[in-house]
């Protein structure tokens, strides 16, 4: 039973569809950004950064911390998007100042009218294609990217470095 759901059940149409939207908007300012020499296929990192009212407290970390810990699989300048439930983007100055940092919000007119209470699942499907992937080890909305990520894009790079 575990292996049909796993197999067979997918988000509906309109979420999957408004998460390609935003992914193809992604993809082309990763191709126009300069930083990103050569970058035809609009590839960009992802995040899964939990902020709100996760269990684990140990984990959570500030953004000079997930720079430190992060900078040596990504490149300076290349466009991330960030999926997160944290409100306050100025959090995230710190890595703007490596990073061309990009969230749901940044995507409006891509989402059109699509319900908001499926932002959530579109996030996780846009930080789903990210090139490499870091995400909350304890977090079972990190464990459904990676369950998208491993299904689909069996190549990506991932990597854990607590819950960012």
């Amino acid at each position: 039973m575990k292996r049909f759901i796993r197999d067979h059940v997918r988000y509906i149409d309109s979420i999957q569809c408004a998460a390609a939207r935003v992914v193809e908007a992604v993809r082309e300012r990763a191709r126009n950004n300069p930083a990103s020499k050569n970058n035809t296929k609009g590839e960009y990192d992802s995040f899964h950064i939990r902020r709100g009212d996760f269990q684990y407290t140990v984990t959570r970390f500030d953004a000079p911390k997930i720079y430190e810990m992060s900078k040596s699989k990504l490149h300076e300048g290349e466009t991330i998007y960030i999926a997160t439930d944290e409100r306050d983007k100025s959090f995230f100055d710190p890595l703007k100042k490596h990073y061309d940092i990009v969230f749901l919000d940044d995507f409006h007119d891509a989402l059109g009218h699509v319900n908001t209470n499926y932002y959530g699942m579109i996030d996780q499907l846009i930080a789903s294609r990210g090139r490499t992937f870091f995400g909350c080890w304890f977090s079972t909305f990190t464990g459904y990217i990676n369950r998208l990520r491993v299904r689909v894009l069996s190549t990506m790079r991932l990597w854990f470095h607590g819950c960012f």
